[in-house]
This record gives structure tokens, C-alpha cells and sequence, in this order.
């Protein structure tokens, strides 16, 4: 997650951009930030750690070796996540010191550049983040740390590269990982034990990391490296399904960028209380859970297919970007994050197939769309408040998709190899990535990265179509709208206009470099549609679509981006279709058969409850997609009107059915044959591991008053449930009534001793209620 300014090489726009972009920058917050300067170079840092296990503390000590590349200092500083420092030693003697401010000052005679010192430092504190065991899950110990707090004597700053190695005693039960390879794992006394990692091949500090606790862990191979998976202990048996693709991952990544793996093992780990992924050098951390209610990697085939997939890929990608090869200063971020997320949008591509790519893509680019309606800035820029966020994620890597498209698959890699290979194990800027594919594809790139990557915002566009019958011609006109007062300019663009005549669809090139063009096409009738940039090859906004209602089908029926037919789909299921229409609708659909199809959303088609879809929707429930399926189980549930009907609701109820799949078909059950599935209903809102069926199965419960529902509700909603249950317990105390005395304490609770998902559904059925907390 990571920056820097640009080197006079580029050419002056793109200087003038990134200088001018302190002006442009409207990130709240937003201030000049860059790299800090550096008295020396740190070679190796390590750390030797006493854990205290009852009382949340460490004692230990913290060695670095480093060089000086200035001469003559009399001080200098090491960053600093440590509550005490008892002493500092420099080259065997004691030296003075101070410690405040974030950093340890140590005085020594710095002698001249090149001169090699060694400092340690006693230290003591809570140092790592910890857990707190709790009724659910008394396994929920240990602890988790990373950059300044892994090795807290240090250097905090992504442009230094240092080996390290760190030694924690624990308890006997406590597993610990770290980077690079496991070293030594002694008994110290009869209940506890030494364990010490080191990582020999240099990279940044903040990528170290180390998470202790009692764990459940499962190694393998991959080609020549050890591939290691842990995971709170209890649920162990989830490992092998949620990293599956790890080996598909990191073999296509190798294959595709002709770089194998860099590191000499792969650790991925689960954890409580962690936000988000974190790409540590070949030491993954994964958040125990993600979003609302599910595990994080953890999910298996009943609660999805490969659930997270696209986060392993994306921190499995941060190992040669990110990692092998890192942004010299956080303004230069993007090159981490960025082309991570292009490379998890590849994998998707690769793994899941072109249409579900091209959805993702969709998804990121209306994510920076909504911040960019906030605040816009360039991609690169060393003026921001924070540097994670969505233009640096999403926008990034769209462009990285883009110009992709726009060089090509074969000279596009070849550029991510040459810059790979070229730049391993060392600091980066935006100019070396924009040089080295420069260099591999033969075209001057400082063009594009000067006007999406410098320059701020993006195209926004108006686009018409007409036809004249007198010259057989189609003209087009597109309009960019964007602001341009703030430094946006007006893009300068190729792209292609799709002309669909007899249900075939023909492109034709245009070049977009003006507010305002018309292109002209000849075509012997009126085309059936116009799409405009049909194959979505850049990043562009395109708030209002012009096709009308007549021209819905053919979009559905020839548009190659899935985002399009959706839309298309869409409108045609809010125009109240007649027969002909609804009977166009399935026969599209039933050609889209895929585990991963190009229209994913029948919910809305579904809710129509027209009889003329029954033999699609009884077709539908053996769809392999989860959510075609899911939504065939509301749809046939809505007109379903023979016993063979009621059966086949019935037999998407068992065990061999994903959870999403069993949710769906017990809510359309309860509608008309609560009766029948009464029991089932009852059995599964008290037992159901799944969230989605709990969640499900309380509300059908709930809204028929079924004598015990709100003591099922309540029990849910108890602290004692793991958070994957609890949470949608906590969802249905809004069916609790307002004056039942247990409903606040209920809320209060989850609120207090909740993991944030939680808390945050009892704030919602708080304020949904009307009850204070």
C-alpha cells in the first residue's frame, strides 16, 4: 500500500502534472507528504520478543545493523512502535539516547559514509495487537503485528530494504508465523517455546509481520515452496477448501508474468480482529471475517464458490508487486495497489471466465466513480490524506485493464516482466513501470500515463445516435462532460462504435480528442442499435444510456460486455413485458449456462411471477451459478401450481444445495406451504450453521408468529454464538417487540462484546425500533 515524485526524464507535461497536482488535489485533508530523508541504510533488523501471554506484555530487545550514507552525523533516528526503552548499545557501548515522539534518537560518531554500526535496544510494552478470548470461542488468543510493530525499533518508510528475523518465546500451545523461513522451534522451560523466523532476501519493513495464537495449520507444496495455512484453531477443517486456488494462483501469476514466485515459502493466515488483507512478505494475514457476516477465505462450498477468491489472488499478486518490487514513497502507492488489483481482475479472468471479469471491472469503475463525485486527483501525487482509497485501488487498476486492451496481451506483459525482472528486490516510481513498458511494446507511453495517471479525473460522456434514411449513414455524436476547470482535460482517445444491422454487430474505429465530435458511418437501413465503446475498452462514465425501449432486445441479445445486457435486462423487466418479450428474455438467458454467467441478477425477473417463465424457472434450479439457482427457488415459489412444482422447492431444501440456494426456496415455501415446511423452518432458525439460512428461517418464523420465535431470535442473538451466527440474530431483533424487556440488553450486548458487524446490526435494528442505546 504505497509513492514518489517524478525524475526529469519524463516529459515536462507529465512534470508540470504531477507539480501542478498540488493545486488540483481535493482529498479532504489533503497535504504535501514524501519520502523522509535517510542518514543510513538499514541491512538487517531483528527483534527477540518474551511474550507474557496473561498479562498482554512484552520484554525483548531489537538489533539493526546499518551503514551510514552521510558522514560525520552525530545523531540519528530509528522509528519507533515501542512503550519503553530501558537501554541502547552501540557497537558493544552503551550510547545516550532519547525516546519520544514515535522515534528513538541515539547518539553515536556516525565516522563516514560506509561505516557499519550495530544498535540494540532493550525494550518493553504491550507491543502487538491482542485477543481476548470470549464466550464463543475461548481459542480467541494469541496476538498479531506488522511494519514498525512486528519490529519496533526501526525503520518505517517504504524506501529501505532490510533482511530480519524475529524470536518470540510463547506458550507450548501457541503456533507462530512470520517471514521467510522457520529457523529454530526450542522448548524454553516445561510450558513454553522459542520459535524464530528469518528473511535473508531484503524488502521493506512494513511488510513484516508476525501472528502467534492457538492455531490450526495445514502445509503443502507448490512446486519448490512450502505453502503453510493457519487458521484460528476450531476451524481447520475450512483450510483446505478456502485456499484451493492458491497453487492455480501462483502458478498462472508465474506463468503469465515470467517471474516464478519470488520467496521461499507462502504463509497464509487467518486472524481475528484485522481489517483487511494484508500482502506481508511471503506471510499473508487475512481477516477473520469480511464484511457482514462471512469468513474471510474461510467460507466452503455450501456458502460459496471459492468465496474470496479474488482477495487471495490480489494478496498473492502483492508479492511481486508490492513486495519483490515496492513503491519508493506513498505517493507512488498505485504501483502497489493498483496493478494488484488489475492482477486479481486477471485472475478472475482466468479463472472464472471473460464475462465475470468484465463485471468486476464494472464494479471497481462505479466504486471511483462514486468517490470521484467527492473528490478527483491524480492517480499519482504526493499531495493526499490517504492514499488508500479508491482511486489508487479501482482506478488504478481499470487503467491497468485498459492499457492492456489498448497495447495488446503479448506487449503488456512483456513490459510487467521487463519491469519486474529489471526492478526486483528494490524501490520503484510510476516512471520506471511507464519506461520499462515503454521499452517492451515500442510505443511511447508517457502520453497515457501523463493524461490518466497524472492528470486527474476521467471521461464522462454523452453519447446520441441517429440515423439518415436520404444517406444511408449513421452519425454519432460524443460528448465529454467532465468538469475540466480543475485540471481534468479532455481525453484523447481510441475506441469503437458498434453498429448492429440483421442481429449482427459491426465495429468501427473512432478517435475521441474534443469536447464535443460526430462520427458518420454508412449503413444501408437504420441499425437495430448503436453501442457506443461496446467492448468497454477505457475507463469512462456514461451517466445517461440513449437506447430506447425498442432497442432493449438487441442490446440484450448482441451487446459482448455483460454489464450492458444487464442493463438492457433490466429495463426490459420494469417495462412490464408482454409474452413475446418475457419468452426473448429466457431463451437468452438459458444460453448463458455457465458456472460464472454473463448475467448473474434474475431477482427483479423473478418477482414478476409470470406463468409464461415456469418451465424456465424449473429449468433454472439446476443452473451451476448459486444465485441463478437461488433466484429459479423465489421465482418457481411465486407461480408454482402442481404437487411436481412443490416437490422440486422441496428437494433445493437439502443438504446437497449451497446455503443461498436453501435460503431462497425456504422463504418462497413459507409463502404458500408454511404448513410443510413448518418443522423444517423451526429446526433450521435453532441449528442452521449458515448465516443465510438462520437469517432466513428467523424471519419466516418471525413473520408468521410462530409460537418460540422471538426466544429463537433471542438465543441467536446471545454472545455466546460465533459471529457467523450471532450476526444475523442480531438482524432479526427488529421482529422482537419494542416493549419486550429483553430486546435492549440484547442490543446493548452486541453493541458491547460484538465484533463490528455486529455492533453495527444492533445500532441499525436500534434506530429501525426506535430504542436508545
Amino acid at each position: 500500500m504505497l509513492r514518489r515524485a517524478l525524475l526529469a526524464a519524463l516529459p515536462v507535461a507529465c512534470a508540470q502534472a504531477q507539480v501542478g497536482s498540488q493545486a488540483l488535489t481535493t482529498q479532504p485533508g489533503a497535504t504535501v507528504q514524501l519520502a523522509p530523508d535517510r542518514a543510513f541504510h538499514l541491512a538487517k533488523s531483528s527483534a527477540t520478543f518474551d511474550v507474557d501471554a496473561e498479562h498482554h506484555t512484552v520484554t525483548g530487545s531489537v538489533t539493526n545493523t546499518f551503514s551510514m550514507l552521510r558522514s560525520g552525523l552525530t545523531h540519528i533516528r530509528f522509528d519507533s512502535a515501542v512503550d519503553k526503552v530501558s537501554s541502547v548499545v552501540v557497537d558493544g557501548k552503551p550510547a545516550k539516547w532519547a525516546h519520544a515522539g514515535g522515534g528513538l534518537d541515539v547518539e553515536l560518531i556516525g565516522g563516514t559514509v560506509g561505516t557499519q554500526h550495530v544498535m540494540t535496544a532493550q525494550i518493553a510494552g504491550t507491543v502487538f495487537n491482542w485477543y481476548t478470548p470470549t464466550k464463543s470461542d475461548p481459542y480467541r488468543q494469541g496476538f498479531w503485528a506488522e511494519g514498525m510493530r512486528a519490529i519496533p525499533v526501526s525503520w518505517a518508510a517504504p524506501n529501505d530494504f532490510t533482511a530480519t528475523e524475529i524470536s518470540a518465546t510463547v506458550p507450548k500451545s501457541w503456533s507462530v508465523v512470520s517471514n521467510g523461513l522457520k529457523i529454530a522451534d526450542t522448548p524454553k522451560g516445561s510450558d513454553r517455546h522459542t520459535v524464530v523466523w528469518r528473511m535473508e532476501q531484503p524488502h521493506a519493513n512494513y511488510l513484516t509481520s508476525i501472528v502467534a495464537g492457538p492455531y490450526d495449520i495445514r502445509t503443502d507444496k507448490w512446486r519448490d515452496k512450502q505453502l503453510i495455512m493457519t487458521c484460528p484453531k476450531g476451524y481447520g477443517d475450512r483450510l483446505e477448501y478456502a485456499f484451493a486456488n492458491t497453487k492455480d494462483i501462483l502458478t498462472y501469476f508465474s506463468d503469465v508474468l515470467g517471474v516464478d514466485y519470488p520467496w521461499l515459502k507462502y504463509a497464509q493466515t487467518v486472524i481475528y480482529d484485522h481489517p483487511y488483507g494484508e500482502e506481508d512478505v511471503n506471510a499473508t494475514i487475512y481477516p477473520m471475517y469480511w464484511g457482514q457476516k462471512q469468513f474471510l477465505s474461510l467460507a466452503n462450498r455450501r456458502e460459496g464458490q471459492h468465496l474470496f477468491e479474488w482477495v487471495i489472488a490480489h494478496e498473492t499478486a502483492h508479492q511481486w508487486f508490492g513486495d519483490y518490487v515496492t513503491c519508493k514513497d506513498w505517493s507512488h502507492t498505485w504501483l502497489n495497489e493498483g496493478i494488484t488489483t488489475f492482477m486479481e481482475m486477471m485472475y478472475t479472468r482466468h479463472s472464472r471466465g471473460e464475462q465475470e471479469s468484465l463485471r468486476q471491472v464494472e464494479a471497481y469503475s462505479q466504486r471511483y466513480f462514486g468517490e470521484s463525485r467527492r473528490y478527483i486527483r491524480p492517480v499519482v501525487t504526493n499531495v493526499f490524506s490517504n492514499q488508500g482509497d479508491y482511486h489508487t485501488y479501482y482506478k488504478g487498476g481499470t487503467l491497468m485493464m485498459s492499457l492492456r486492451k489498448l497495447i495488446g496481451d503479448e506487449a503488456f506483459f512483456r513490459g510487467l516482466h521487463r519491469y519486474l525482472t529489471r526492478r526486483g528486490l528494490s524501490n520503484v516510481e510510476t516512471n520506471d513501470l511507464c519506461e520499462d513498458m515503454t521499452d517492451a511494446c515500442g510505443i511511447n507511453l508517457h502520453p497515457w500515463f501523463d493524461q490518466w495517471i497524472y492528470s486527474p479525473g476521467h471521461p464522462v460522456v454523452s453519447w446520441s445516435w441517429a440515423y439518415d434514411t436520404a444517406l444511408k449513414q449513421v452519425s454519432v455524436r460524443v460528448q465529454q462532460t467532465q468538469d475540466t476547470s480543475k485540471g481534468t482535460p479532455v481525453f484523447d482517445v481510441m475506441t469503437h462504435v458498434g453498429i448492429a444491422v440483421d442481429s449482427k454487430l459491426r465495429r468501427e474505429s473512432v478517435h475521441l480528442n474534443a469536447k464535443d465530435q460526430t462520427f458518420t458511418f454508412p449503413a444501408e437501413k437504420s441499425p437495430q442499435t448503436v453501442l457506443f465503446d461496446p467492448d468497454h475498452e477505457f475507463l469512462r462514465e456514461i451517466p445517461t444510456m440513449p437506447w430506447t425501449l425498442a432497442e432493449m432486445p438487441y442490446v440484450l441479445r448482441l451487446a459482448p460486455n455483460p454489464v450492458d445486457r444487464a442493463f438492457a435486462l433490466d429495463r426490459l423487466v420494469d417495462s412490464a413485458p408482454d409474452e413475446a418479450t418475457l419468452r426473448l428474455i429466457a431463451s437468452v438467458l438459458r444460453s448463458d449456462l455457465f458456472e460464472f454467467p454473463g448475467l448473474t441478477e434474475t431477482t427483479k425477473l423473478a418477482a414478476l411471477k409470470r406463468p409464461t417463465l415456469h418451465d424456465f424457472w424449473v429449468a433454472e434450479t439446476t443452473h451451476p451459478n448459486d444465485q441463478r439457482r437461488a433466484n429459479a427457488a423465489t421465482g418457481l415459489a411465486g407461480i408454482a401450481n402442481s404437487p411436481t412444482d412443490f416437490a422440486l422447492l422441496n428437494s433445493l431444501l437439502k443438504d446437497d444445495q449451497p446455503y443461498l440456494v436453501v435460503a431462497a426456496a425456504l422463504r418462497g415455501l413459507a409463502a404458500t406451504q408454511y404448513g410443510s415446511i413448518r418443522k423444517l423452518a423451526l429446526d433450521l432458525a435453532r441449528s442452521s450453521p449458515s448465516s443465510d439460512v438462520r437469517e432466513a428461517a428467523l424471519d419466516v418464523i418471525a413473520d408468521t408468529k410462530e409460537p418460540g420465535y422471538i426466544e429463537a431470535i433471542l438465543a441467536t442473538a446471545l454472545d455466546s454464538n460465533p459471529t457467523l451466527l450471532r450476526y444475523p440474530g442480531v438482524k432479526a431483533l427488529r421482529h422482537v417487540p419494542k416493549d419486550d424487556p429483553r430486546l435492549l440488553p440484547s442490543l446493548r450486548s452486541a453493541v458491547q462484546n460484538g465484533e463490528p458487524s455486529v455492533a453495527e446490526a444492533a445500532r441499525e435494528v436500534a434506530a429501525t425500533v426506535g430504542l436508545k442505546l
